[in-house]
Parts: structure tokens; sequence; C-alpha cells
């Protein structure tokens, strides 16, 4: 029991609170302290007990559960897998316990915890942090994180003819490992927590994988140059109807796409979308395209939702192969968006691995329309972004305002490849602007590409051509700290006049500098200009330490 509670909420904060619920009586414990809540569970000696998914920012009463606008954390994301049998009917579940638990160990994620809950599995995938949610704003981005979990896993269980219950909420509560399932008369059952072994995730690693996985390969090759392929494809006929539990899926999931199926929009959106027929099928295209339906299976969607609205039916294949297309393109860069949102709401910074950094890249790509294989930071004086795609490596003039300003980004790559990036709105851009700089690879600085650098290499050519004339020679070495010429004084530094490195640079490198320009470089490569007696004559001349 500890271990159960602890490896779930174990990681909140002190004050966030958790709660047990009881089903005999339908009450609620709830506290602050993970020590107390195992004293409550192992001393009631409770049938049906069951654990809240989410933490809260305050306690409640005995007679109160908590809502999904109390909840302030959570500690991953989760999955009540029902298997068929005398609790659950109706539904086509997993035929068994064992197909149920071998579909779970082939899933891409592997859950953290895994729970018989006597008839099925409840599975956790945890978070290395909790999740929090510290505004409004953060707490639809959270709902929408945990819906399209459940989306993506109901997408796969699909592939196996199966049925999974939406159960993303966050005021959904699940059993305790320990505790009795009492669900049916005469057969109760234990709740044990079958594996703890299982890995934590970051929520935006856990999800852009599930955003990955949900159809993105077929996704990519049915956007508008994929069209006259669709339209040779897709078979329309007038009694079409779409998968029934990739229907139902998409029913319980999205409230939009149910309104739009069902024909009961609301009254915003009655008055501000498009009320035709054809804007409801790409309306309902959309939502499928974003479930992983195939091509196909969307056309058959659109057809069976004109029958039953009572529209005619619209058999035309360039009409539903125009109109999937669009779905699937535009779905591709809202899941890009999406993702990228989450990426910049987690704070995350710099992805420490390449497969993250990939990731965002990926996601870069198909907001851009091209492909972005790598961008490389090289700290200099300015700073140097290159940019590699595919068969080109280019650098973006101007530092960081290249990536930061769209424009300029937009004139430097079509500059550069001849490829016109579209403009994309403002917000859009900053999303794109900071996942390429979250994306850039730092390799170590050469001691060329800084000012200071540069200027000591410079120093060291000059010096190597001209060697400083020892003080010991004394008549050459007057000589030349009168011209400006190097000279070494007695405790070893290179005196010399920065007139004479200038007509050194145009003689040597045919540069030609300005003194003010010299004279920055010279002092942030440490070289200092100091007063110089020299006989009766004050002189000025730039000193270096360390020739």
């Amino acid at each position: 029991m500890t271990s159960f509670l602890e490896l779930v909420h174990g990681r909140k904060e002190p004050e966030d609170w958790v709660y047990l619920w009881t089903l005999h009586d339908r009450k609620s414990f709830w506290t602050q302290d993970l020590a107390l809540a195992e004293k409550r569970a192992i001393s009631a000696h409770l049938g049906d007990l069951y654990l809240g998914c989410a933490t809260s920012a305050a306690g409640g009463k005995p007679s109160q559960r908590i809502k999904g606008d109390q909840a302030n954390s959570i500690p991953g994301l989760w999955l009540d897998l029902d298997v068929a049998g005398p609790a659950h009917k109706g539904q086509n579940y997993p035929p068994t316990k064992e197909a149920a638990l071998l579909w779970v160990h082939d899933l891409p994620q592997q859950p953290t915890l895994v729970v018989d809950s006597g008839h099925g599995y409840q599975l956790w995938w945890l978070f290395d942090e909790p999740w929090r949610l510290e505004d409004e704003a953060a707490r639809a981005l959270v709902e929408d994180a945990s819906r399209r979990w459940t989306l993506h896993l109901q997408t796969l269980a699909l592939a196996q003819g199966w049925h999974v219950d939406s159960t993303w909420d966050l005021a959904r509560i699940l059993r305790v490992p320990g505790t009795t399932n009492t669900k049916v008369a005469g057969d109760h059952r234990p709740v044990t927590l079958v594996d703890a072994l299982g890995p934590r995730y970051s929520p935006a690693e856990l999800l852009g994988h599930a955003e990955t996985h949900v159809g993105a390969k077929r996704l990519a090759s049915a956007t508008l140059d994929g069209k006259d392929a669709l339209e040779r494809e897709l078979v329309l006929r007038a009694d079409a109807w779409p998968p029934g539990p990739k229907l139902q899926a998409l029913l319980d999931a999205e409230p939009r796409f149910r309104r739009v199926w069902e024909g009961k929009r609301t009254k915003a959106e009655s008055a501000t979308d498009d009320d035709s027929p054809s804007a409801s099928e790409m309306s309902l295209a959309t939502h499928a395209a974003m479930a992983g339906w195939t091509p196909q299976e969307i056309a058959d969607l659109c057809i069976a939702w004109r029958h039953t609205r009572g529209y005619e039916p619209k058999l035309r294949q360039n009409y539903y192969a125009l109109t999937i297309a669009k779905a699937m393109a535009g779905q591709l860069q809202t899941g890009a968006t999406e993702a990228l949102s989450e990426h910049a709401a987690l704070k995350e910074g710099s992805p420490e691995s390449n497969g993250r950094r990939q990731d965002l890249l990926r996601h870069v790509s198909t907001l851009l329309g091209m492909e972005i294989l790598s961008i490389t930071h090289y700290v200099a004086e300015p700073d140097e972004y290159v940019l590699e795609t595919k068969g080109r490596r280019f650098s973006l003039p101007g530092g960081v305002s290249a990536v930061l300003e769209q424009h300029h980004f937009r004139h430097a790559v079509g500059a550069a490849t001849g490829f016109r990036v579209q403009e994309m709105p403002r917000e859009r851009w900053h999303r794109v602007s900071q996942a390429l700089l979250d994306s850039c690879t730092h390799p170590p600085a050469e001691a060329e590409s800084t000012v200071a650098g540069r200027m000591l290499v410079t120093m060291d050519e000059y010096l190597t051509d001209r060697a400083p004339v020892p003080a010991d020679h004394e008549r050459d070495y007057d000589e030349a700290l009168s011209l400006g010429a190097p000279a070494l004084d007695h405790e070893g530094r290179v005196l010399f006049h920065l007139a004479h490195l200038r007509k050194w640079l145009y003689a040597a490198r045919l540069e030609r500098p300005s003194a003010r320009e010299i004279a920055a470089a010279l002092r942030l490569a440490g070289v200092e200009s100091v007063p110089l007696r020299h006989g009766k004559v004050m002189l000025r001349r730039w000193r270096l330490h360390a020739p």
C-alpha cells in the first residue's frame, strides 16, 4: 500500500491534498500526509477503495470528491483498460486479461505502473515531476494532453478491434492495490500491483511520442501533394459507414465532434462557423485525421454523416480527395503547433537528448514546409547560426536576429535555397523560433570565433613577422620605441604602437580596420594602453603581457 501511494503521489508538494474514496459509504478521506492515507486504508479493511488521480490545493468534506477545476497537479497520465466478462458487457473489450496484458507489454511507451483491477488493468505513466496546473491556461493544456493521450491509446486498441473507455478527466479515481473489487456479486477479486518497474517520463516526451505514433506516417503521405493518389484509391459507396468503435471513441472523446455529428452545435459556434454541409464534413474529417483514421475511413464517415443528416450523397472522388487531403495536411500543422506550444509551456529549454531535439525539428519542419535536419550555434562575435537542410548547409547572416526575426529568417532561407517559406502568424513564429533555439547544438568555441580570440591570433602572427627588439639591445630598442615597432622591455612585455600594427595589417593582409576597431579588439584581448617615459619624452604604447 505504502509503495503504491508513494509511487503515485510521493513527489507532490507537501501542501497538496490527496484523497481516498470508498464505494460502500461513498465517503472521501482527505489528507496531505501519505502515511495517514496508508493507515486509513489498512485500518478500515476496505473493499472497493479508490485514489484520486489528481491532487488539489485544498481538502474537502467526506461527502465531497475532487472536481476537475479543483485539480492543481497530476502525477502522470493513466488509462482504465476493462476486459470482457461479467463486469463489462456490451462493448468490444479485450477478450481476456492475458490478451490485454500482452497488448500492454507491446505498447510503444511502457506504463510506469500496471495495476490488476480485478476485471482489467489500470495503467499509470508517471512523470519525473508532477505537472502543475498553475492557471486556467495550464489547466486547459493538461486536460487536452490527457484527452489526446487517451485517444492515442484508444487508436492503438482499435487496431485490435477493441474498445477502451475514455477516462482522461482530471476528477478520475482509480483502484488502490491491496484492496478488493466487489463489483460483481459473488465474484470478489483482489486488486494487485502487477508491475512497478516502468520508466518515468517528461510530459513532452510522452505526448510527443503519442503525436508521432498516431498516424503520423500515414498522414505525411496524404497531404495536398497526395490528393491525386487519394482520388484513385478512395471507394465511395452510398451506404458507407465508418468503423463503429472508432466512431464511438471520437464521440466520447471530442465534444465538438459529437455536436457536429449530431447537428447540435452551440449558438456561438453556429454564429461564427460556416453551417454548410461541406464545412461540417471538413470539421469531421479534421477530427478523424487527428485520431489517425485512414483516408477511406474518413470518406466513409463523411458519407454516413450526410445520410444521417438527410443531405443528398456527394459521391465525387475529387471532392472527398481534396477534403481529406486538406484535413490531413491541416492536422499535421495543428499537431506541430500544439507540440511546440506544449514545449514552450513546459519551459524545458534546450533538450538534453538528440531524440527530443529531432522531435522539435520535425515539428518546425512541418510548419515551415521544408525539412530542417539540424541547427548549430557557433559562439562568436557576432554569433553564427548554421542551418542544415536536405542537401544544403548554410549560415543565417545576422546572428541570432536571423532566428528571432521571421523576415530575416525567410530572406536568409530564400537566398540560400531558393525556397519561399510562407509567412505565419506572429505567435506561431515565436514558438518556431524558440524551438529552433532550443534545438541548437553548441560545439566548443574555436579560438578564432571571438573578437578577442582573433586579435590574439593576429598578434601572434604580427610578432612572428615583426620580432620585438629586446631592451638589452639599447640602440635598436630606443629606435623601435620611437617608431612604434614592437619592443620587449626588461620585464618581458611587448610594447608597440597601434599605427605600426595597422600598417602591418595592410601590408600583410590588405586589411584596413579603423584605429577604433583595433583598439576595441586589443582591449577585449587583454592588451592595455599605457603611458611610457622614454628619455625626456612621454609615449603611449600598447603593452602585451604574454606574447
